[in-house]
């Protein structure tokens, strides 16, 4: 039961499942503490506590933005009070959202990789139908070798060879998400290399 919240700890060693136990009721102030937190560890190179830390830190503001998106506590309430400051928490709260299902805050880099494989999924099954449509006289093994194509072209124009089944708008964005799944997989790669 101690009261931790508004302690800073620099070069400190002490242990995270104690600290984590402390938390308290104010998903916003813990979201600050976590983060203060976080920073500690990493300066001590304590790897399994960064990790602890983001994971609950991200927690604690999935906590405090839904709570101020309901906004039946007084402070959130009065604190976001008006349609700017309402607005500016149901973007923060998208921004949270896609954040954790698209890479996992950069902790779980297999969420980039299901992100990656959901979005040639969605584009091959764009291309089949937009292309090729659906007849009911087509044998089965026909519609699935013609998939089957539509998702090695597309894979191959994600990658940056262009195929001439892909229309040059979803070519694009393919080749737009290539440059951004890089980005974050080099973030990804980074930070654990930077924690050893």
């Amino acid at each position: 039961n101690c009261k931790f919240i508004f302690s800073v700890f620099r070069n400190t060693e002490i242990s995270h499942k104690e600290l984590l136990v402390n938390l308290s009721g104010w998903p916003n102030n813990n979201r600050e503490w976590l983060r203060r937190l976080r920073i500690n560890a990493e300066s001590i190179g304590d790897v399994e506590a960064v990790k602890s830390f983001v994971k609950e830190e991200m927690l604690a503001s999935r906590e405090h933005l839904k709570k101020a998106r309901a906004a039946k506590e007084s402070y959130y309430a009065k604190k976001y009070e008006g349609w700017d400051k309402r607005l500016s928490v149901y973007l923060d709260s998208i921004v949270n959202f896609l954040d954790w299902h698209l890479w996992g805050h950069g902790e779980h880099p297999h969420r980039l990789v299901f992100t990656i494989l959901g979005m040639i999924a969605l584009s091959s099954a764009y291309v089949f139908f937009h292309n090729e449509g659906v007849s009911f006289d087509a044998k089965l093994n026909d519609l699935l070798g013609i998939a089957w194509v539509t998702v090695v072209d597309v894979s191959q124009t994600f990658v940056g060879v262009k195929s001439t089944s892909v229309d040059d708008g979803l070519a694009a964005i393919l080749s737009l998400a290539r440059y951004i799944s890089l980005g974050l997989f080099t973030s990804v790669l980074y930070k654990s290399i930077a924690r050893r």
